[in-house]
């Protein structure tokens, strides 16, 4: 098999082609380039096959430094929290998502060659953010290296039903819930506020100060210029895919969200608030969910990517969570206590974000999987430290 690496996705003219029609945003050329952009980790993607038409590609970065927590597999994962070892990223380094396992026979050459051509010694390997379904193709590959699993987080898929609003209305459970969308959008549509579509390269300035409230009402230390940034490098690479759904009090913005749309879907990957200027009217809603139902609807869209926060919200308006599970090779993680810890002591604190009726439902599939999971024992990596 030929497998070739290259610093960019940007160099594979049939990598998008390549991806499928959903859930794959986050493995975008226009998003990895602009995760990229940060210069915080070298980054190598392997190709297998000709870069026109892939038959498999698996991005590998190393981190010089690394200021997303999320990234950080000591951070996220109890077992790794002492962890002398280093270890790239597979998958992609931003956005929650993984980029999609390629072909099982095709992976254990992507991994090895990406790797090695890092040019350093690496110990082992971290692939944040995979579904379910996604770990068990890595898990069944063929070789050796068996990975550590651990869950990880979840995210909020919605689906869009049938054609307008009240089709999704429709698709709510229960009575109660139906009811208070309407008093919802009944209060959004008493307080004066309006809402209007922009392109990010509209307002990336505005957005970031909004951006850094909602950061830094949770306890994050990003300001304005920081995610202004953030936002502007957005801009240069993915705003003929942007779509801004902006909350204004007459000229004056005091909320957005921001979504990508790729190909069927919507992706929502941002939110940000003037608090002091909000009106109670369920403005988060507004633009999270009810403002792009809208938009999805007009343009014939069957799915919103919601992300990872907010669950709670998220589920009680028709959501669908899922859990995001890791994979780690690493010394750290050897033989059958590696994979003892699988539920990696998040289940509660994700049940713990759910409605009860959710919180049941997600506990009671997820027991199983993880079950599944531990059956499998991780291998040692190997003794040089470098990826064999």
């Amino acid at each position: 098999m030929t497998v070739e690496v290259v610093d960019s996705p940007a160099a594979v003219p049939g990598w998008d082609a390549a991806l499928g029609d959903r859930d794959t945003f986050y493995a975008s050329r226009d998003w990895l380039t602009f995760s990229d952009s940060d210069g915080e980790a070298r980054a190598r993607y392997a190709v297998a096959g000709s870069t026109q038409a892939p038959q498999g590609m698996l991005p590998v970065h190393l981190a010089r430094t690394e200021t997303n927590g999320r990234y950080r597999p000591g951070h996220e994962v109890r077992t790794l929290a002492d962890c002398p070892h280093r270890l790239a990223v597979l998958g992609g380094r931003r956005g929650y998502r993984s980029v999609p396992p390629p072909p099982a026979e095709t992976l254990p050459a992507l991994r090895e060659t990406a790797v090695a051509a890092q040019g350093e010694p690496v110990d082992g390997w971290w692939w944040p953010y995979l579904l379910s379904e996604e770990v068990h193709a890595v898990v069944k590959a063929p070789g050796d290296q068996r990975p550590a699993v651990s869950l990880l987080n979840a995210d909020c898929v919605l689906d869009v039903p049938g054609d307008g609003f009240d089709d999704y209305l429709a698709a709510l459970p229960n009575k109660r819930r139906r009811y208070n969308v309407r008093q919802e959008a009944r209060a959004f549509a008493a307080s004066g506020l309006t809402v209007r579509r922009l392109r990010l390269s509209e307002c990336w300035e505005q957005g970031g100060v909004l951006a850094s409230n909602l950061q830094r009402r949770y306890g994050h230390d990003h300001s304005p210029a920081l995610m202004a940034d953030v936002l502007r490098r957005q801009a240069e690479r993915l705003d003929h895919r942007s779509v801004v759904f902006g909350c204004y009090d007459g000229a004056r913005m005091v909320g957005f969200s921001l979504a990508y749309r790729w190909r069927s879907e919507l992706v929502i990957r941002l939110v940000g608030f003037d608090y002091d200027r909000l009106r109670d009217a369920y403005e988060y809603p507004q633009l999270v969910f009810y403002s792009p139902l809208e938009f999805c609807y007009e343009e014939g869209l069957t799915g919103i990517q919601l992300g990872t926060s907010s669950l709670g919200a998220k589920a009680l308006r028709g959501a669908r969570v899922r859990p995001l599970w890791s994979l780690t090779h690493c010394p750290c993680l050897t033989g059958p206590a590696g994979a003892a810890d699988v539920l990696n002591r998040r289940l509660d604190t994700l049940t713990g974000q759910l409605p009860d009726s959710e919180a049941h439902r997600f506990a009671e599939m997820l027991r199983p999987i993880a079950e599944a999971f531990a059956t499998t024992p991780p291998t040692q990596a190997s003794p040089e430290g470098q990826e064999p």
